[in-house]
């Protein structure tokens, strides 16, 4: 999950949520997009927008909201979001290692359905 075989990485848990999020700085949707025009990025199983409704979701149950708020600010920041899993490893990273751990301990929370454990 952690490959740019998706920028969609930290946002391809589909899961239903309700953003927390201002929708006019919610940036999640656009980076979806763009990273998933990515060399090598999956195909979307799913929209941009409930892709981030999702991990907007997670994040916010999980307490890694600011977390995760900082890897999507800094993959927006950047030129090229598909550099983010470089550019933006320790932000994407610390998310995804704070979700997860969220999820091995809480399994059958339903924003965790599709969070490896």
């Amino acid at each position: 999950m952690l490959a740019l075989s998706g920028l969609v990485f930290v946002w391809v848990s589909g899961c239903a949520g309700q953003s927390s999020s201002n929708a006019d700085t919610d940036q999640c949707p656009t980076v979806c997009e763009n990273g998933s025009k990515c060399p090598g990025a999956p195909p979307l199983t799913q929209s941009c927008d409930d892709t981030c409704l999702g991990q907007d979701a997670l994040a916010t149950e999980s307490n890694c909201h600011d977390l995760y708020v900082a890897s999507i600010d800094c993959s927006a920041a950047l030129e090229n979001v598909c550099t983010a899993l470089i550019a933006c490893a320790s932000q994407i990273n610390a998310a995804n290692a704070c979700e997860q751990a969220y999820c091995a301990k809480h399994a059958d929370a339903e924003v965790c359905a599709y969070e490896p454990h």
